[in-house]
């Protein structure tokens, strides 16, 4: 068994995975389709494993780089998440809750959410953060063993572990706590750290099993809560009792999904590629916008239900994009100014 890429061909590049997955969560908030949260869980795979790879390759090298990591990462984060949460108090929404704590919180972006959540999407974000500021104080350690890989094997089946027993004992848990989501983020570190690469029965399995897990859920009536979004009034008993397993599903699908992910990192990577990449961000957080609007009525055309959806998420890839060259703008700025650190904590730590 070869390198999937020989036996496949190409596949979508790192950048494109993330955009399609950005997809699936606008798919999960203008349509039936629970995509959201799966889409979510791959992305802090894939989180966990980029990060651990910038720590090898360029954090480690830094003169401190518990500081510059994490200075690094809120500059990544910060600017469009406030920019996206300023443009949300544009549209006639409650504004109760933005108390001074509140817009503390938002810069802080570690428990940016509660009771008060006007930017849906940022929950996933305080959740990085948490994950983040973990990363930094054990990462100097982790990384100075001799096979971090096989540590990090048992940690995912351990917080595995307990995630699912909370899921199956509290419920569906969508909350901000990073030991819910942790043995994500552990399995993409073990992803980097094992050199993993897929061969063709690890992409064809993976590929077999979340179809089949699909058409299962669409097949069976009390299984279609799990995969379809349907007002808790229209269910049946039955179908009431499986919804506590949706937080479970998205943490196993998504780690099936970890041969196709994994594939998909290891591609060539062209400018499009890129750039679709870095539309992700923008367009996951800019797409509660539209979304927020179209609920509120603004977007109605006096046409079709349908047809609204439609206005929104076009609204949504064109906010998406014109977001995204800000964010190029921005990032250029975070990189100069992490340069900056570097120097300065360097001719600091310099003997007289």
């Amino acid at each position: 068994m070869g390198d999937v890429r020989s036996a496949m061909g190409s596949l979508a590049g790192p950048g494109a995975t993330r955009f399609v997955l950005a997809l699936l969560v606008l798919c999960y908030h203008f349509t039936p389709l629970r995509s959201g949260n799966f889409a979510v869980c791959c992305f802090y795979i894939l989180s966990g494993y980029w990060i651990t790879k910038m720590w090898r390759n360029k954090y480690s090298k830094a003169h401190q780089p518990t500081l510059v990591f994490l200075a690094s990462r809120w500059l990544r984060i910060a600017p469009m998440l406030l920019l996206c949460t300023g443009l949300v108090f544009l549209l006639p929404i409650d504004q109760s809750g933005a108390t001074p704590g509140w817009l503390l919180r938002q810069a802080l972006i570690i428990g940016c959410t509660g009771t008060y959540v006007p930017l849906a999407p940022a929950w996933s974000l305080d959740v990085e953060l948490q994950f983040y500021l973990a990363f930094a104080i054990i990462a100097p350690w982790l990384f100075s063993l001799k096979q971090p890989s096989r540590l990090l094997g048992w940690l995912v089946v351990i917080s595995l572990t307990i995630s699912l027993v909370a899921a199956v004992i509290i419920g569906n848990i969508i909350k901000p706590w990073l030991w819910i989501w942790l043995p994500l983020f552990l399995a993409g570190m073990w992803v980097e750290t094992s050199n993993y690469r897929p061969t063709t029965r690890h992409i064809q399995s993976c590929c077999y099993g979340l179809l089949l897990a699909f058409g299962l859920c669409a097949a069976v009536p009390i299984l279609k809560p799990l995969i379809w979004n349907v007002t808790r009034i229209n269910l049946t008993a039955e179908q009431l009792t499986v919804l506590p397993l949706r937080t479970s599903i998205d943490l196993v699908a998504s780690l099936i999904a970890i041969p196709l992910l994994a594939a998909n990192l290891t591609s060539k990577r062209s400018a499009t590629d890129s750039f679709l990449g870095r539309m992700s961000f923008p367009l996951y957080l800019w797409h509660w916008i539209p979304h927020t609007a179209l609920v509120l009525g603004i977007l109605k055309t006096g046409s079709a239900h349908w047809v609204n959806i439609a206005v929104a998420l076009l609204a949504s890839l064109a906010g998406g994009y014109a977001l995204t060259w800000i964010d190029i703008r921005t990032d250029l700025i975070r990189s100069k100014a992490i340069s900056g650190l570097n120097r300065a904590l360097n001719k600091h730590q310099k003997p007289n």
